[in-house]
């Protein structure tokens, strides 16, 4: 057995545990406190720790990205561990996958698709957005050797994107709407 012990990236491990927190408990525990202290700068906090109902921006809009941040940098330090150990791409491949399709169906399960039917299910949950980012991510890591390959991946990706935001209608406000 082998009696070293893997090696984690540290603060990695800091922003996961910073993440995690605000997002289970903290604006919680700051809301007990700010209603019982009453101080104004404690209210001030508080009030970053939730969403702004439409338009607007605070702290706690940045939770999401910055766990999607936080697994896109664990992604390869994850696969390139496991292919040192020696398993085979065909294997990381069925795992990624396998991981992929858990996170969506936990999505759609989550927002009661199975208690309220299918038919009006969201199934564009944040757990199937985890799912996909990190599909396509671990993809490009595992298939992508050159940096330069990675960065038109990045782009060519970051213009789907824009071209679907851009072009494709919203029902109810059609397309390249931002309101």
């Amino acid at each position: 057995m082998n009696t070293m012990s893997k090696q984690r990236l540290q603060s990695l491990d800091t922003l996961r545990g910073l993440d995690m927190a605000i997002l289970v408990g903290i604006s919680g525990v700051l809301e007990a406190l700010a209603g019982a202290t009453n101080w104004s700068w404690l209210n001030i906090i508080k009030t970053q720790l939730d969403h702004v109902s439409w338009e607007g921006f605070r702290f706690y809009d940045l939770i999401f990205p910055l766990f999607m941040f936080i697994s896109g940098v664990a992604i390869p330090y994850a696969i390139h561990s496991r292919i040192e150990k020696g398993v085979t791409r065909s294997v990381l491949l069925r795992k990624i996958f396998i991981r992929f399709v858990a996170l969506v169906v936990l999505g759609i399960i989550y927002n009661k698709a199975l208690r309220d039917g299918f038919k009006d299910a969201r199934y564009a949950s944040v757990l199937a957005q985890i799912g996909f980012g990190y599909f396509f991510a671990a993809l490009i890591f595992l298939y992508t050797k050159q940096i330069r390959n990675t960065v038109f991946w990045l782009l060519g990706i970051m213009a789907f994107v824009s071209v679907l935001q851009l072009f494709v209608p919203v029902p109810g406000f059609g397309a390249g709407t931002f309101e």
